[in-house]
């Protein structure tokens, strides 16, 4: 139905607007900007509340047939974030259906805007526990990637559709959508390129699922080494890897170089 009124009004929406004042668009456009910007540094904050008020109200000044559509579609993905982030997830799921619906309607073809609302709302449909209809909307994210994106773009899908399948434990489907990302991240970025680090982490947790522990340990150290190169040792990022390498050392039986690296994770703050 919200498909259908849309619809109806695409074709009134280049008069309405021109009835509008320049400057009361220029206006409200100022205002939608604060109001996402005010969102976001609430969300920055962990203020979820405060988020959801300024990202409904950053959706209340575009939701009209007058205004950008894209704009329309940031405002309902911010607030489906949040809704998300709540444990709302009917609610986010209904967010993210009305944008894709917007952007779909508004592509010419297949396009990777598209692909990633496919993806997120193939997020909330996952914790859901709605696993078919998670994975049909991950595998079209990701054949709009292979179909028009770069490495980089193929990469993401394929990485979301890789953690999909370790998460509910098909390793075996997982592994080689995850090495087929790393290597064309590698080809974008190079082999020390820190945008490797996610990946190697990914493939890394399959191989342990899988009793690779000596894969599984090398990855993580790899991983470690991008981020403390690229983002030094105190980031969170980088402590993160300290655990997760820390985690699989111990499971090899090394408690005493396990315990090391504890307390070195310990002592540069927690991820």
């Amino acid at each position: 139905m919200k498909v259908l009124m849309r619809s109806l009004f695409a074709g009134l929406a280049p008069l309405l607007l021109s009835l509008v004042p320049a400057t009361a668009r220029a206006e409200s456009s100022h205002e939608w900007q604060q109001a996402i910007t005010d969102g976001d540094a609430a969300l920055s904050r962990d203020d979820a509340d405060q988020a959801a008020a300024s990202f409904v109200q950053a959706l209340a000044i575009v939701d009209a047939p007058d205004h950008d559509t894209a704009q329309l579609a940031i405002s309902l993905d911010k607030l489906a974030e949040v809704r998300f982030v709540q444990n709302r997830d009917a609610e986010a799921e209904g967010l993210y259906r009305r944008s894709l619906a917007i952007r779909e309607a508004g592509s010419v073809g297949p396009d990777l805007v598209v692909a990633d609302s496919l993806g997120r709302l193939a997020d909330v449909l996952f914790f859901q526990d709605r696993h078919d209809e998670a994975e049909n909307l991950y595998h079209r994210a990701l054949f709009i990637g292979e179909e028009i994106g770069g490495p980089a773009d193929t990469a993401r899908y394929l990485d979301s559709l890789g953690l999909f399948y370790n998460f509910l434990g098909r390793e075996t489907d997982a592994l080689p959508l995850l090495e087929r990302s790393l290597s064309l991240k590698t080809a974008a970025f190079g082999p020390d390129g820190v945008e490797l680090a996610p990946t190697l982490d990914a493939i890394a947790e399959t191989q342990f699922y899988l009793q690779r522990l000596a894969e599984s340990e090398a990855l993580y150290r790899r991983s470690l080494t991008l981020r403390e190169a690229a983002l030094g040792a105190p980031h969170p990022e980088s402590i993160g890897s300290i655990w997760r390498l820390a985690g699989v050392i111990r499971m090899r039986g090394r408690e005493a170089e396990a315990e090391r690296l504890f307390e070195r994770a310990f002592a540069l703050g927690q991820p």
